[in-house]
């Protein structure tokens, strides 16, 4: 996994630029084979697009988690493209969540099947969420014991 060294400030939103997620897309697919060519633009874009969608103003994905959480969740479910979508997904979760400090490390096993369930329609994206949620802090009060 690519090491992120800087975190950003807790007040503000960072999105992933396309260019950044078809260059990492290919590093992950290099890595653990498959192709990295896409299956829909549409799609793509929509899994891009979707984190900063706004109701009445405001965020609609409006901190931290539930943005790593729609990365995802839409990665997964849109499925963008021919291999690699629930490994794009889970990287960018991640790596969101470490850029901004929320997590430096996370118990793979209940991360990968946190994927896994969103892959297989196991939840809607607000079930997901609090997965996410409940497995960061899970994993946070398990390290400081």
């Amino acid at each position: 996994m690519i090491k992120c060294g800087a975190t950003l400030p807790s007040s503000s939103f960072y999105y992933f630029k396309k260019e950044y997620i078809l260059r990492i897309h290919k590093i992950l697919i290099d890595a653990k084979g498959g192709s990295d060519a896409i299956l829909n633009e549409e799609r793509l874009e929509s899994s891009i697009e979707c984190v900063k969608q706004t109701f009445d103003g405001k965020p609609l994905f409006d901190n931290h988690i539930s943005i790593a959480n729609a990365y995802n969740f839409y990665f997964s479910k849109n499925h963008p493209f021919v291999d690699g979508n629930k490994r794009i997904g889970a990287f960018l979760a991640l790596e969101y969540l470490k850029l901004y400090g929320i997590v430096n490390d996370i118990d793979e096993h209940k991360f990968e099947m946190y994927c896994w369930a969103i892959a297989r329609g196991c939840f809607d994206r607000e079930q997901a969420e609090i997965c996410l949620k409940r497995l960061i802090v899970n994993y946070s009060i398990d390290v400081h014991r």
